[in-house]
């Protein structure tokens, strides 16, 4: 369209994040967007189309997303994720497509690659140093190739939230400082019933994505991303906080097992994305898949009788018998169809029934693993199952809890949830509680101005 909103005209059917090529003739588009380095559920590919003619050519097939065209053209931007791993690497490509290269691979979160004017530089978000901060890596113009290692332009107490394309010598830097909390409410679970107040167990300036209350009602499991990215535990009032692991690895989605002695939880620690499990006091580290796949296996759930774990790897759903654990066993997928293929939210109290997000559409999926038939519940994202045809979950469409049973089609709708959550609610194992993980923050926007070129090394 028009600089001023005239002549809108429908280029694509699908794309995010678009980059004009130089001369305004053409755009390139990912097939996924983000907003944030930390949540991918797909692999984009990346694609240019002709402004004149509309026709469209594929670019890069592996995964790219953000893409951003250099000043002559001559190259792309991008980051992606190698298959199965959970790093963000950015890379650069020829504009006509080709073998990507390396720019920046290493275990910070690499996100938002932007060009300078000049073409000499590539800025970029990243966390290598706590907070979220601005980037800068020489780039030789001719090859794409980095010519000296990054360095850092800007940090300060807030994260920067990527950059805008470069326009008048400067970025425009949107910021937030973020505090998390963990509030936990009564519930009355079948009627989708709020019955008190919420009481805060946590606040923190870390960021809290993921909590798992235990089986005894004791502990929570955490995934907290500071200066890494980790699994900690604490005590249910939010006290006596453990960290379980404390390295470069990506470590996420805890579960517990019944005794709520150990947890599983995947990671990409071996290189790509695993299950393993640990001790509650972060003993006994254990990898409990080995997979010569690269595609990442994610997800774990465990059943109510801690003899089977429900896992992910994108576009299907399996089972792995994890009694006893030290005797692996092949992963049994699921024979489902594209259509009702799900993330697993989890188990039903009587471990016969698995329930889910549905992959690519505001849907729930429940299964049973009695008659193995698979049921659609459209715009609802479910965050327990209540038994093995009834799921609690919220609306996609508004902050409404509903229930839903399976059997009769009937829905119904109770109390609203709050409009700031981070992750998903969850239910603990007894029922009568909800847990929500809430972010609070104040948002800045900024401009920087472009400096000079980087000498090259």
């Amino acid at each position: 369209m028009g600089a001023t909103g005239e002549s809108v005209r429908r280029l694509t059917d699908g794309g995010f994040n678009p980059a004009w090529a130089p001369g305004g003739t053409a755009l390139i588009y990912a097939t996924e967007g983000v907003a944030n380095p930390f949540g991918r559920t797909d692999t984009s590919a990346l694609w240019r189309v002709d402004l004149a003619t509309g026709s469209k050519v594929k670019v890069f097939d592996g995964d790219a997303v953000q893409p951003s065209v250099s000043p002559d053209g001559r190259h792309i931007a991008f980051w992606g994720l190698p298959p199965g791993t959970g790093r963000r690497v950015i890379y650069t490509i020829p504009a006509a497509g080709g073998t990507p290269t390396v720019v920046v691979d290493d275990h910070a979160y690499n996100w938002s690659p932007k060009w300078s004017p000049d073409g000499t530089t590539i800025y970029f978000a990243s966390n290598r140093q706590r907070p979220m901060g601005i980037w800068r890596i020489p780039i030789d113009s001719a090859t794409g190739r980095p010519a000296g290692a990054p360095t850092l332009v800007a940090s300060g107490t807030e994260d920067y939230l990527g950059l805008s394309d470069a326009a008048a010598g400067a970025f425009v830097l949107p910021s937030t400082t973020s505090t998390a909390l963990v509030e936990r409410l009564p519930i009355d679970a079948r009627a989708a019933k709020l019955l008190g107040p919420p009481t805060t167990l946590l606040k923190t300036a870390r960021d809290i994505s993921y909590v798992a209350p235990s089986p005894d009602g004791q502990f929570l499991a955490m995934t907290v991303n500071d200066a890494t990215e980790d699994i900690v535990v604490s005590k249910t009032d939010g006290s006596g906080m453990t960290r379980l692991t404390n390295d470069a690895a990506r470590d996420r989605g805890a579960t517990w097992t019944p005794d709520s002695s150990r947890l599983y939880f995947f990671s990409d620690r071996s290189g790509h994305y695993e299950i393993w499990t640990i001790r509650r006091d972060g003993s006994s580290l254990q990898q409990v898949t080995h997979r010569t796949e690269e595609t990442p296996l994610t997800q774990p759930h465990l059943s109510p009788d801690g003899r089977t774990l429900s896992v992910n790897v994108p576009g299907k759903v399996g089972l792995l018998d994890v009694s006893p654990l030290d005797a692996e066993r092949p992963i049994q997928w699921l024979d489902l169809p594209p259509a009702l293929a799900f993330f697993v939210v989890g188990w039903s109290p009587d471990g016969r029934a698995l329930a889910g997000n549905a992959m690519g559409q505001p849907s729930a999926i429940v299964y049973s693993t009695t008659t193995k038939m698979a049921a659609t519940v459209l715009r609802l994202a479910p965050f327990a199952m209540l038994d093995d045809h009834t799921l609690v979950g919220q609306a996609t469409d508004n902050p409404h809890m509903i229930v839903a049973d399976t059997r009769t089609g009937a829905t119904r709708t109770g109390d609203s949830l709050p409009d700031d959550l981070r992750g998903s609610p969850v239910l603990s194992p007894d029922g009568r509680w909800i847990y929500l993980t809430i972010s609070q923050g104040v948002a800045h926007v900024w401009l920087m101005t472009v400096g000079s070129p980087l000498p090259p090394k």
